[in-house]
């Protein structure tokens, strides 16, 4: 069931491409920022693990969910700015 909820949101879409999503950002270092992604993964699962036996599987599920909502919102919200260019999907 939580790969149903991850899908939406191109989760692997992301972990797949974000060494070109960088590269195409201008970062010297595309394996820098694969690293630091890398890294945060990590330390968000080792945070969602000491976590889940005080919260509880649903409450972290539903804060997640929430919070991943809020993110892509806020994404959405700042492509409809004025001035910001519409990038063709590649």
């Amino acid at each position: 069931m939580l790969p149903a909820y991850c899908e939406p949101a191109g989760a692997e879409a992301r972990r797949a491409r974000h060494a070109q999503v960088f590269a195409r950002a201008g970062l010297s270092s595309p394996v820098v920022g694969s690293i630091v992604v890398g890294s945060v993964n990590i330390a968000g699962t080792l945070l969602a693990a000491a976590l889940i036996d005080r919260a509880g599987r649903r409450t972290l599920l539903l804060t997640s969910h929430a919070a991943m909502a809020v993110c892509l919102a806020a994404l959405a919200g700042a492509n409809l700015l004025p001035g910001t260019p519409p990038r063709p999907c590649p």
